[in-house]
């Protein structure tokens, strides 16, 4: 009887020691993997940023239109519909009773 204990005892403790070896080696290669992903992203960055040295300056008549555009879409123009005493829609001047 005491050597089925112990048996069964030695087998939990190998599984304990099992899994805590399986998640230590996870660890290891979420940091590996981790490490791998950082220097693969400094790569790209240092790749796209000595791309972007060889793009030509823009164009100021494009950026002036450009601008203009961005403005007229950030700042829309309300104008409201003024009726006259009888309903009808005029100008503001016009509609003095």
């Amino acid at each position: 009887m005491d050597g089925v204990l112990v048996a069964i005892a030695l087998h939990g403790l190998l599984t304990w020691a099992g899994l805590g070896w399986g998640l230590w080696m996870l660890d290891q290669r979420v940091a590996e993997a981790i490490d791998d992903l950082d220097a693969n992203i400094a790569q790209a960055i240092q790749a796209v940023l000595q791309g972007a040295q060889d793009i030509e300056p823009i164009n100021p008549i494009q950026q002036a239109l450009a601008s203009y555009i961005s403005q007229q879409f950030q700042q829309p123009t309300i104008t409201a519909q003024v009726r006259d005493i009888s309903g009808k829609f005029s100008d503001e001047e016009n509609n003095n009773p």
